[in-house]
């Protein structure tokens, strides 16, 4: 997620980036996340602080999506990685 978002949010952008990220994050549901049955939801914040405010209502807005779209369950990445256990890139 960070990559649309790693200079921060500014407002003149912000209804861009929510229509860029359903539309990707769309796609990846639709197109074999089933199958993993995981998925990976990252970010690097350090580099989006300076428009924290923008950024966190983004997120905020993003993970109500995901709610609707029946996305529910988190958990950490590295209870996620014990729960794949060994694996290779």
């Amino acid at each position: 997620m960070e990559d649309y978002a790693i200079n921060g949010v500014h407002p003149e952008h912000y209804d861009d980036i929510l229509a860029l990220y359903k539309s990707e994050f769309s796609n990846y549901l639709e197109n074999g996340a089933q199958d993993a049955g995981i998925g990976i939801f990252s970010s690097h914040y350090h580099s989006m602080m300076s428009t924290w405010n923008q950024t966190r209502r983004l997120y905020e807005e993003m993970l109500d999506w995901f709610a609707e779209q029946g996305i529910s369950e988190w958990i950490t990445f590295r209870e996620a990685v014990s729960q794949l256990g060994e694996f290779s890139i």
